[in-house]
C-alpha cells in the first residue's frame, strides 16, 4: 500500500482530528514520526484567506519547509493547488497533503499537473484522490483520482495526468499528496494544480447552437415532407 492510502486510512484513527464533514481545508505535513495539522485561518495558518492555507517550519531533518494549499473555482468546478519548498540537512521523507471537501455536482474529466525543481538523488511523487463520501481522510485508496506521477531527475521538472469524466451527484472531498524523498542537504520546491476539465462557454454556446440548428433543419424538412 503507498503512503498516501497508510497515511489517510489511518490518520483518523491516530490523531481523532479532520474526520467527517466540516468544510474547512486542511494542510497535513508529516516526516513519519511526527505530524503536523493545520486547518484553514487555525493555529499555524499565516495566511489570512479563506481557502488558502500556508505554514512555515522545521520537521524532523527538514529544517525549513514552507507548503500552502488554495482552494479555487466553484463547488462544482474546483481548482485545489499545493505547494512546497523543502529544505533538508540529511536523508529523509516528507508527505504534504492538501484536502477540502464539500465540492459537487461535478460532470467532468480533472487534470494534475506539477512543475518545479528536485535536489540530485532524490524523488517526488503526486496524486490526487476523490472520496465521494465527502470524508476529509478516505478511505482516499478506493478512488484514486488521477495516476501518480513520479519524478526522480535532478533539475527542473513537470508533468500531467488527467482522470476519466467523474459524474458525481452528492458531495465529494479532493487531496492532493506529495511524498518527496531526499537523499543528502539541499532543497527541492515544486507547484501541483488539479483542475476540472469544463467546456468553455464559447464551445458550450456553439455545441448548443448546432444542437438547435440541427432540431430547426429537421422541423422544416418534416413539414415539407408533410405537405
Amino acid at each position: 500500500m503507498n503512503s498516501l492510502s497508510k497515511f489517510l486510512l489511518t490518520a483518523a484513527a491516530a490523531t481523532g482530528l479532520a474526520v467527517g464533514v466540516h468544510a474547512t481545508p486542511e494542510l497535513v505535513i508529516s516526516d513519519g514520526t511526527s505530524t503536523i495539522y493545520v486547518l484553514d485561518n487555525g493555529a499555524g495558518d499565516l495566511a489570512s484567506n479563506a481557502g488558502q492555507i500556508t505554514w512555515a517550519g522545521s520537521i524532523g531533518v527538514w529544517s525549513l519547509n514552507v507548503s500552502s494549499g488554495v482552494t479555487g473555482g466553484t463547488i462544482g468546478a474546483p481548482s485545489i493547488d499545493l505547494s512546497g519548498q523543502s529544505t533538508s540537512t540529511g536523508a529523509g521523507k516528507l508527505d504534504i497533503y492538501y484536502l477540502d471537501n464539500n465540492f459537487g455536482p461535478t460532470d467532468a474529466s480533472f487534470t494534475a499537473s506539477i512543475g518545479g525543481t528536485l535536489l540530485a538523488n532524490s524523488t517526488l511523487a503526486y496524486a490526487s484522490a476523490l472520496d465521494a463520501t465527502n470524508n476529509l481522510l478516505g478511505p482516499w485508496s478506493i478512488n484514486p483520482l488521477t495516476p501518480w506521477l513520479n519524478f526522480s531527475a535532478k533539475g527542473a521538472f513537470s508533468g500531467a495526468s488527467s482522470s476519466g469524466v467523474v459524474n458525481v451527484g452528492n458531495p465529494y472531498s479532493l487531496v492532493l499528496y506529495t511524498e518527496l524523498v531526499h537523499k543528502g542537504v539541499g532543497t527541492s520546491s515544486y507547484d501541483a494544480l488539479l483542475e476540472t476539465n469544463v467546456p468553455d462557454s464559447a464551445t458550450t454556446s456553439l455545441l448548443v447552437g448546432l444542437g438547435l440548428v440541427a432540431v430547426g433543419a429537421f422541423a422544416f424538412r418534416t413539414r415539407r415532407a408533410r405537405a
